[in-house]
């Protein structure tokens, strides 16, 4: 138990008394839902005032870096001409970025360094690699707009990669084109299964047992087994191989056993 201040007569008196043994004013009851509600409006605010400090501490670190980077920048430009002179253009590159997202592109000689610097990188790639060789471009055609021999380089990688990435779409629609002529279920051609059904003495008797196929550009080689009946009602294990066209139509048999 505690004791409180009547707000009357300014004695003591319990915490838990109803009313004051002095005066005999009634204690106010303090309501639970208010000692809610400036609970949640206190952590609301606290949690307002917690959450400005990341965008406060990172405001000053940015400022910081840049104020670092203007402090040092002799220094970032001495370790880039050594970086370069030990072959490191990589490390180069992370100074001479430092330039450029601070604005200072044109800081003494800097801009110059960055395009030897690129050119030596792409030197590095292979040609091959058309996405790496567009980066590197971008960047020099950037930096060196008036360079036609840049553009001209940027221009024909962005083209290889065109063609390449028609490519293989083709290739991937081609791919579809030639699953839809095959069951999902057991991966029979759908073509040649017909093919054999039309053929065959007693088509309710067919079996699928399994199909092997080779893609020759202009139409698929297919070779199916399977299982019916004979003429003479016994079950027999039967094979074709046949060729048959981009469309699932069958162009030729080639072998067909028994």
């Amino acid at each position: 138990m505690s004791l409180i201040i009547c707000s009357e007569c300014g004695n003591k008196i319990s915490s838990k008394a109803d009313f004051c043994p002095h005066c005999g004013k009634k204690k106010k009851k303090t309501n639970g839902c208010l000692i809610v509600f400036i609970i949640f409006v206190s952590i609301s605010l606290l949690i307002g005032v917690i959450d400005s400090f990341p965008k406060s501490s990172n405001k000053s670190k940015t400022q910081l870096s840049r104020n670092q980077f203007d402090k040092n920048i002799e220094i970032y430009y001495s370790n880039i001409n050594t970086a370069l002179q030990n072959k490191n253009y990589e490390n180069a590159l992370t100074k001479l970025k430092l330039f450029k997202n601070f604005n200072m592109i044109d800081y003494k000689n800097i801009r110059e360094l960055y395009v030897k610097t690129l050119k030596m990188k792409v030197s590095k790639i292979p040609y091959s690699n058309f996405q790496a060789n567009i980066n590197i471009y971008k960047e020099l055609a950037l930096l060196e707009p008036k360079n036609n021999k840049f553009k001209k380089k940027l221009d024909y990688y962005q083209n290889q990669l065109n063609i390449l990435n028609q490519k293989k779409q083709k290739e991937e629609n081609r791919k579809k084109l030639i699953s839809k002529h095959f069951s999902s279920w057991d991966g029979s051609h759908n073509g040649l299964t017909k093919y054999i059904k039309d053929s065959m003495h007693d088509p309710s008797s067919y079996k699928h047992v399994e199909t092997f196929y080779g893609d020759y550009g202009d139409y698929l080689l297919i070779e199916t087994k399977f299982r019916g009946k004979n003429a003479f009602g016994g079950i027999v294990t039967n094979s074709i191989k046949a060729k048959v066209d981009l469309n699932g139509n069958v162009i030729e048999v080639l072998s067909q056993y028994p």
